[in-house]
């Protein structure tokens, strides 16, 4: 995550970061104090969260998670 954005907020806070090889978002609801990372390699996504429930994906998330798993 050395080259992650600033945080954003949609519902919740998040950032992005973007390499060569592969994609990576950190999503942090404080409402519910859920915290979620997952980095997608190819077509393939590793998720980690603490928390219960699903988390909200903002809509940028949303569409760049749909570009690398195509």
């Amino acid at each position: 995550m050395q080259q992650a954005l600033p945080l954003k907020r949609e519902r919740v806070l998040y950032t992005t970061a973007t390499g060569p090889d592969h994609f990576t978002f950190l999503l942090v609801d404080p409402e519910s104090n859920n915290l979620h990372v997952s980095i997608v390699k190819g077509k393939e996504r590793q998720q980690f969260q603490l928390g219960n429930g699903e988390m909200y994906l903002p809509q940028e998330i949303a569409r760049r998670l749909a570009e690398h798993t195509k």
